[in-house]
């Protein structure tokens, strides 16, 4: 009996000594499927699970866990951190993160690869440190998986984790992008599967923890090193020890090593076997490793079994021409290939290329699909990838690339400054990408066409590896808007002798094409011998080619431009076909001689006068053929602009049947183009239009231009490509008559030439306060001849200002001819009647102009309107058209000053009641039509002025800078007049009290007599002298100073620079005009005794 116990004793300390191994639940069923606890698929994703002490079993140190992996769909590296902490919670509710995280101990921390997620196997996190548990309490662990952003799986597929049911609430989840979720987490009766690995209490246990090689399916081999990581297990270091290690693979025969080392209690080594493993024939590879240390106490970690990896077989990569792409079935008709998205590596299985879009498969590629991506901003970061394949020596990759406009798929487009299509190789299956070439702004394309790009990758040689085309926006948002088109990616085998044209330099579009049109073709040596003495021919049309020779040296994979020595006479209207090849002997590969490229000689237009008839704002090459619109700085883009045609709100008031073209400058981010079909200029050619600048909100008055606002005249020799300012309209030289000016200046200097003229509107870079139109009418292209002159303004007088019994005529005359001219006729006319003849007789060079007062003066003092027509009369004059102006001005009659007592104001109706008075805004003189003038408030019209309507001002003690005006209509001053207005101060809270004006308020009388281009102050009523009473006060304000003249008095409010100390009301009454007698005194005011004190 008592051997009996003993054996038993013996038996149970065996079985404790042996490293201890749980799954929960013991069956590892399988209820649910379930991305947590390692997603990515959200930036921020946490796992928060209890399990029960009666699950677990018993007590002991911790060295690992494992999460049950049911399947996998292109999962991502994870990083992860994980806490332990033991709780006599039996169940979860729901907390934050940092309430569930509070107590517990980080036992690990770092990344788990990719590689390590394999389906229908446990993931395992050996911990950094035993932790130590009592079965006394429960285990909660939390897994905080933090990708980042908006994570960085495709799907919530990628990892699929087994989940079983419990019987109380053991599990809670949050996610989030961006940041960890700060609310409360959901809480869930599944749970993931879990098996804890306890340390063995054994002094003696070795075994293999981990497989460091082979991973994944890379670069295996027929000869593939096998490292393990060993680690012992027990509590007794293995000094200078020897321990068998073996590796099986499908169950086949062991192949043996030896680890010789020494190892602490816990420790681990890193051991590579001797044999390598033949893993050379495509298919699938399991192995299993163990150990068989001599006394080794627990053989139950001693085995690592079931890891496999899967060798693919090198793909043959033929060409890839898109055709049947769709967007998103790239793999399904190119086999192996595929998308993604991201900036170091490709993730997911989805991108922006697409293939062509509707918008554009009828215009060009009609039969031939291509990858396209629309890159703008600076968010796109696209992949498209090879599957695997093996290079050799001379292999090399070509491809073809185009850049075409968004907005206009016609033309090229460059790439934005830092956009890129990036040409990656990967050689460890995709964890990291080199750059083996760049195309950017500095070395894009420059055709229509897809130009042919390609690259060794001897570097390569042998190796399995992926080829990337990753395209970017960079960081940087440019202007440019663009298709970045990729097509006919192929792996090539390079050969000596191998040597092509791969781009028609010139001509390129439809610019400068003429009899004697060079033609320069980029050649590229695609093979690995130097190269010289290449042939080289260009037809045009499939006609007779024309051959020459390159002499010098080109080096293997270098490209060089050649110039023909013979030019091409492309002078007719009409397209041409353009191909050039080289014809080098022994070439081993015909396909890449040859580029083509057409070009359209383009008949230049006869250049008709635009008048703008029947413009509607988006109808200009409709109406006016060849004529366009656009936007930017330096040429026009797109097909729209600002300009428009006569907005209603002016269309009645002037050019009611006359239709211009016009734009509103008023801020900074105009810059309208509007543009002439190719023509071709005579010698004696000069371009005529006319212009007007007219206020925004009063189409009745001239606007001046802000101080960096132009109209410029542009011309481009080269299509657009660039365009140079031949002439501008500034600030400085502005049309100032409300009539449209006629300007013209000479294009003979580009006589012969193919050229467009543009006319660009801008606001500049300063936000002026000027809000005009701008007007454009009656573009036409003109004959200069010798004898030419004409008035191409009436300078004075204009507008309804200055108008008297002597008022000057002046105006402005040009020569438009080429010869200088002087003693020239000028004369002008008042409502058609007899003309005042006079000359000017100083020498006027071509082109240039002259400011001419007539001797007499003329007779305007009669109020009416005054038609004005000047011309010149010059003797010989070949073209009379520009010879005459004309302008209207009006003489107002003032007349007797309007009273104003405020009865019937609402605060929005001052003229209707009070004919020519008028409310404005404004600080150095008045502009608007409306102000902050009001009547009497609701809020105490019953309390004071019941029966009596007064204009009132609000002044808050919360803003500064407000203003307000009230302005009179034309008045011509009497020798005793004198302004005669009441006020009175309310406080705001309490209308019954006076209120203070603050420092730097004021109620100001202004005057002008220049028709409000300028505002004299007379008077002030300030905080030193404004009224002290409840009463509204009399001031009078005496108006000698302008007797006999035609003024307009203005009465000014406003708050100052700063804040007021209360707010409050002034108010204004009784505005008119007394005569001022020498003996004229009374009482204004009873200042004691007031109100009930005293």
């Amino acid at each position: 009996m008592k051997k009996l116990l003993t054996f038993f004793w013996v038996l149970l300390s065996v079985q404790l000594s042996i490293a201890q191994q749980v799954v929960i639940p013991a069956d590892n069923s399988n209820d649910f499927n379930n991305r947590r606890p390692l997603s990515g698929w959200y930036g921020y994703e946490c796992s928060h699970m209890l399990y029960t002490s009666s699950e677990i079993g018993f007590s002991g140190n911790i060295t690992a866990i494992s999460f049950y992996l049911n399947s996998t769909d292109s999962p991502a590296d994870s990083p992860v951190e994980v806490y332990f902490k033991q709780s006599s919670n039996t169940s979860i509710s729901a907390s934050t993160i940092s309430d569930a995280q509070s107590g517990a101990t980080l036992v690990w921390s770092g990344t788990i690869t990719s590689d390590n997620f394999i389906a229908d196997d446990w993931v395992t996190i050996t911990l950094t440190s035993p932790f130590a548990y009592n079965n006394g309490s429960n285990l909660e662990i939390l897994v905080k998986n933090s990708a980042g952003g908006m994570g960085v799986e495709p799907s919530g597929t990628a990892k699929q984790f087994r989940h079983s049911t419990t019987s109380d609430t053991q599990y809670q989840y949050w996610y989030d992008d961006y940041a960890e979720s700060i609310y409360s987490g959901y809480t869930s009766s599944s749970r993931p599967n879990i098996r804890i690995n306890f340390a063995t209490s054994a002094p003696n246990s070795v075994g293999v923890s981990s497989v460091l090689s082979p991973k994944g399916s890379c670069n295996l081999s027929a000869s593939t090193p096998v490292s393990i990581v060993i680690r012992n297990n027990g509590t007794a270091a293995q000094n200078n020890v020897t321990i068998p290690v073996f590796y099986s693979i499908n169950g086949g025969a062991a192949v043996a090593g030896s680890f010789t080392g020494t190892l602490a209690s816990g420790a681990t080594a890193n051991y590579t076997f001797p044999t390598n493993a033949n893993l050379g024939t495509p298919g699938t590879y399991v192995f299993k490793f163990w150990t068989a240390m001599s006394g080794d106490a627990s053989t139950a970690d001693d085995t690592l079994k079931n890891y496999s990896v899967t060798k693919i077989p090198s793909a043959n990569i033929s060409n890839v021409d898109f055709g049947g792409y769709t967007g998103d079935n790239l793999n399904t008709v190119f086999t192996g290939w595929n998308e993604g998205s991201g900036q170091a590596k490709p993730t997911g299985n989805s991108s922006n290329w697409g293939s062509n879009p509707t918008a554009w498969t009828n215009t060009f590629y009609p039969d031939d699909t291509v990858a396209a991506v629309n890159l703008y901003t600076t968010g796109k970061k696209e992949w498209i990838y090879s599957p695997m394949f093996t290079p050799v020596s001379a292999g090399a990759i070509s491809f073809k690339v185009a850049l075409r406009e968004y907005s206009n798929t016609s033309a090229v487009s460059a790439m934005g400054s830092d956009d890129s299509l990036n040409i990656r190789v990967t050689s460890d299956c995709g964890a990291t990408w080199h750059t083996i070439y760049s195309i950017t702004a500095a070395n894009a394309p420059t055709v229509l066409e897809k130009t042919e790009f390609s690259f060794p990758l001897s570097a390569y040689a042998g190796q399995e590896i992926r080829i990337g085309f990753f395209a970017t926006e960079g960081t940087n948002d440019d202007s440019e808007d663009y298709w970045l088109i990729l097509d006919d990616i192929n792996v090539l085998t390079l050969a000596p002798n191998n040597v092509g044209v791969t781009k028609i330099i010139s001509p390129v579009g439809s610019c400068g094409l003429s009899a004697s049109t060079p033609v320069i073709v980029r050649i590229k040596n695609f093979g690995t011998a130097a190269q010289s003495n290449i042939p080289v021919q260009y037809t045009i049309n499939g006609g007779t080619p024309v051959t020459a020779t390159y002499t010098t040296s080109l080096d293997p994979g270098a490209e060089v431009n050649f110039t023909f020595p013979t030019s091409a006479n492309l002078s007719t209207p009409g397209t041409y076909l353009i191909e050039a090849k080289t014809l080098l002997v022994g070439d081993v590969d015909a396909n890449n001689d040859a580029a083509s490229g057409s070009s359209i000689k383009i008949q230049p237009y006869v250049l008709n006068s635009v008048d703008f008839g029947g413009y509607t704002g988006d109808n200009l090459g409709s109406i006016f053929p060849g004529w366009a619109e656009g936007q930017g700085q330096n040429k026009p883009t797109n097909i729209t602009s600002g300009w428009t045609s006569n907005p209603a709100a002016w269309t009645n008031t002037f050019y009611p049947d006359d239709t211009v073209a016009a734009v509103n400058l008023y801020t900074t981010g105009k810059k309208e183009w509007i543009y002439s079909p190719l023509f071709v200029p005579t010698e004696a050619n000069a371009i005529s239009f006319k212009l007007a600048l007219r206020s925004y909100s009063n189409t009745s008055v001239i606007s001046a231009m802000g101080s960096d606002d132009s109209l410029n005249v542009k011309v481009t020799t080269d299509c657009g490509a660039t365009w140079q300012t031949v002439y501008s309209i500034t600030a400085a030289n502005a049309p100032t008559a409300l009539e449209k000016t006629e300007f013209s200046m000479p294009v003979y200097p580009y006589f012969g030439q193919e050229i467009k003229v543009g006319f660009f509107a801008t606001e500049g870079s300063l936000d002026d306060i000027e809000d005009y139109w701008i007007i454009l009418d009656d573009i036409q292209l003109i004959t200069l001849f010798p004898n030419n002159t004409g008035i191409t303004q009436i300078v004075s007088p204009v507008g309804n200002c200055g108008l008297s019994g002597n008022t000057p005529i002046t105006v402005k005359i040009r020569n438009f001819g080429t010869s200088p001219q002087s003693n020239i006729p000028v004369q002008y006319a008042i409502n058609g009647g007899t003309p005042v003849t006079t000359t000017y007789t100083d020498v006027l060079a071509p082109g240039a102009t002259a400011n001419f007062t007539f001797p007499v003066t003329v007779n305007l003092s009669t109020p009416g309107n005054y038609s004005i027509e000047a011309k010149t009369v010059l003797a010989g004059d070949m073209e009379t058209t520009n010879d005459a102006v004309s302008s209207v001005v009006t003489k107002i009659g003032a007349g007797a000053f309007v009273s104003v007592n405020f009865n019937g104001f609402t605060g929005a109706n001052l003229n209707t009641k009070f004919p020519g008075w008028s409310e404005a805004t404004g600080q150095a003189k008045p502009t608007g039509t409306t102000s902050s003038w009001t009547s009497n408030p609701t809020a105490w019209t019953d309390t004071f002025y019941p029966n009596d309507t007064v204009a009132s001002f609000y002044v808050s003690s919360f803003s500064a800078l407000g203003n307000g005006w009230l302005v009179s209509p034309l008045y011509n001053v009497n020798t005793s007049d004198g302004l005669s207005f009441k006020l009175a101060l309310r406080q705001s809270s309490n209308t019954s009290a006076v209120a203070t004006m603050d420092i730097d308020d004021s109620v100001s009388v202004r005057i002008t007599n220049d028709c409000g281009a300028t505002w004299q102050t007379i008077y002030s009523v300030t905080a030193a002298n404004a009224p002290t009473v409840l009463e509204k006060t009399e001031f009078v304000v005496p108006l000698t100073a302008f007797v006999g003249q035609e003024i307009q008095i203005g009465l000014f409010a406003t708050e100052g620079t700063s804040y007021s100390n209360s707010s409050y009301y002034i108010l204004v009454d009784d505005i008119q005009i007394e005569a001022l007698v020498p003996n004229n005194v009374g009482i204004t005011s009873i200042l004691a005794p007031s109100g009930a004190c005293g």
